[in-house]
C-alpha cells in the first residue's frame, strides 16, 4: 500500500493519555536518539501507516528526529519503504 497522510480519525489517539506514555516510553527506550541519524529524537514515527488497529502497537512505532521524520515521510511518499531506509534492520 502507496503510504498516505492518515486522516483526522486518528486525533483522538494521539491527544490520548494513552499515546502520550506510549511516546514517552519508546523515545526513553531508544536513550532519547533518532534511530536513523542518532541526534536527539523529538518525534515518534509509525513504521507502517498509522490504523485503528496499529496505532499503539510498539513494535510499529520508532523515535525520530524531526528532519528524519520529514525524510522518511516524503520517501514513503515516492514508495520507499521503511526497510530500504533503515537498511533492513
Amino acid at each position: 500500500m502507496l503510504w498516505h497522510k492518515s486522516n483526522n480519525s486518528l486525533a483522538s489517539f494521539r491527544s490520548s493519555s494513552r499515546w502520550q506514555n506510549l511516546r514517552s516510553a519508546v523515545l526513553t527506550q531508544q536513550d532519547g536518539l533518532c534511530q536513523l541519524c542518532g541526534e536527539l529524537a523529538s518525534e515518534v514515527h509509525h513504521i507502517n501507516l498509522a490504523t485503528p488497529e496499529n496505532f499503539f502497537c510498539r513494535e510499529n512505532l520508532v523515535g525520530l528526529c524531526n528532519a528524519c521524520h520529514k525524510k522518511i515521510h516524503t520517501a514513503y511518499r515516492a514508495g520507499i519503504t521503511w526497510e530500504l531506509i533503515n537498511g533492513g534492520r
